[in-house]
């Protein structure tokens, strides 16, 4: 039953952000912390994206050539 739960709030959290809504990798790392010492379980890599909006595999910006 605490697993549907966890679920539950989980799914609940993603389902409320959005992209526009990503947070910053800080307070992603603080909401990580606090979800996990609630007993939430998502691994950081998932959590990163499910939760905050953070794409994980994201490339930085292309430099653009001197001339």
């Amino acid at each position: 039953m605490v697993m549907i739960c966890r679920l539950i709030a989980v799914a609940a959290i993603t389902f409320l952000s959005t992209s526009a809504d990503a947070l910053t990798m800080q307070e992603c790392r603080e909401q990580y912390k606090a979800d996990h010492a609630r007993g939430v379980r998502t691994p950081w890599d998932i959590y990163q994206v499910k939760v905050c909006g953070i794409d994980t595999k994201a490339s930085a910006p292309a430099k653009k050539p001197t001339q």
